[in-house]
């Protein structure tokens, strides 16, 4: 499964089967998925080495394995699991997402990627934490601070609110961006408040709402950046936000302002939406997102 390109960016995570419940009751079950696909293939639209470090289970299509590495993908860091994968249940009700495992997949805490992980041989720029528990993001947050000058990059696992928002701003100290989507974070109503949560400590902020686009608070310029999401039309909006992430570190990771990163990440996130699951990345070419980037916010695009 190894390539000879070293990663710019690392993306931590699960590689999980998905059972789909949409809301009218229709389903789509033993779909390849897991946040670091869409991730890694959000990023590789743009050209930028990308490695995955993760479990796989002796039930991953291997197809899609070998598709990634064909689009680039380094997968040195993806160690075989003898057993089944993660598995969850993806039940949308409305505009809103709930992941529930499996009671007869592993335990989440074993099928994730542990310090130790990451090969030798990889210096990344940028290093993404996919949603895992908050334990194994903790533990890899203190690790990678004192191990890295990377960027360092998460996305929560657990719900935040009220009442677990000061654990997860432990740990996710060493964060230098939050990401989180609208299932993965209830905002308080009042401004205020929003604002107080936003000024953590974090330096940036996401809040992803998919086709709806989002909201993010760049703590040290004290100013509050939104985006338009873009698309040709939802089809599935599942690992849209993941690819969205994608591209947004494949240009920050190579120091292109905000407000460019964003617009790299709106063109990933829409080939996601258009499309099912992995496959909807998997037949996009990095000459079609320069394209669509080119025609969607001008022609004056840096090549990265």
């Amino acid at each position: 499964m190894s390539t000879e390109t070293t990663p710019e960016i690392a993306v931590l995570g699960n590689l999980i089967v998905d059972d789909v419940v949409y809301d009218d009751g229709s389903t789509r079950m033993r779909q390849a998925g897991g946040a670091v696909v869409h991730f890694a293939l959000g990023a590789a639209l743009w050209s930028v080495p990308v490695g995955i470090v993760s479990i796989a289970g002796s039930d991953y299509p291997s197809e899609i394995l070998d598709r990634l590495t064909d689009r680039g993908v380094n997968l040195d860091g993806v160690r075989r699991h003898d057993g089944p994968s993660l598995r969850s249940w993806l039940l949308y009700e409305g505009a809103r997402r709930r992941v529930l495992h499996r009671l007869s997949s592993p335990p989440h805490e074993t099928m994730s990627p542990a310090v130790g992980d990451v090969p030798k041989a990889w210096s990344p720029a940028a290093v993404h934490l996919a949603p895992m528990p908050l334990s194994r993001q903790r533990t890899w947050l203190q690790h990678l601070h004192t191990e890295t000058s990377a960027l360092l990059t998460v996305d929560p696992f657990a719900l935040i609110q009220e009442g677990t928002w000061a654990d997860c701003v432990e740990a996710f100290t060493h964060a230098d961006a939050l990401l989180a989507s609208e299932d993965e974070i209830l905002l308080p109503p009042d401004v205020d408040q929003r604002l107080r949560w936003f000024e953590s400590g974090i330096p940036l902020v996401f809040f992803k709402q998919g086709a709806a686009g989002g909201t993010v608070y760049d703590a040290a310029r004290r100013r509050v950046l939104s985006w338009e999401g873009r698309c040709e039309r939802v089809v599935e909006p599942t690992g849209a936000g993941d690819a969205f992430a994608g591209g947004l570190l494949a240009a920050l990771c190579r120091d292109e302002p905000i407000e460019r990163a964003l617009e790299r990440a709106v063109v990933s996130a829409s080939f996601s939406l258009e499309g099912l699951d992995v496959e909807a990345m998997l037949g996009v070419s990095p000459a079609q997102a320069r394209t669509r980037l080119n025609h969607w916010f001008g022609s004056e695009v840096v090549t990265i």
